[in-house]
């Protein structure tokens, strides 16, 4: 069996995201995964006027996007825009943990942000990249044990 080679990007600080290809950041923020399902308006015509709307709820989850924040190395870059790969985002390991929590799923490179300056500026430069979830295989919540 193949063994595949997968880059770890860390904060130091217990976050972890591993993708299939790319190079290893210093990860400084982890945005919100925000998942929402759907209401759609079901009105009738036996709905009294003064009621409310009714609402159903749809069938599908959109898993929605995840955005990464880095502390950007110019040798390395940001991954490649349109990057299709299995990402596995995995929590601080808690202090009565054995196995840390993790969300895991297919999705794709959808956005990618490369830092600002100015002529003279210091300090750390910090560029992002967002992945979207594409619904294909999870993403799935893994809770600690």
């Amino acid at each position: 069996m193949p063994v595949v080679l997968a880059p770890c990007i860390t904060t130091e600080h217990g976050f972890s995201l591993t993708i299939a290809a790319g190079g290893v950041y210093k990860i400084t923020q982890v945005g919100p995964n925000k998942w929402s399902r759907a209401q759609i308006n079901a009105p009738h015509h036996g709905t009294a006027v003064a009621a409310k709307i009714p609402k159903i709820q749809a069938d599908l989850i959109d898993a929605g996007s995840l955005t990464i924040t880095v502390q950007f190395e110019g040798t390395i870059g940001l991954p490649t825009l349109g990057l299709s790969s299995t990402f596995t985002l995995t929590h601080p390991l808690g202090a009565s943990e054995n196995v840390a929590a993790n969300v895991a799923g297919t999705g794709r490179i959808t956005e990618v942000e490369y830092p600002g300056g100015q002529a003279g500026g210091s300090g750390v430069k910090t560029g992002s990249f967002t992945i979207t979830w594409d619904g294909g295989t999870g993403p799935t919540y893994s809770a600690p044990t």
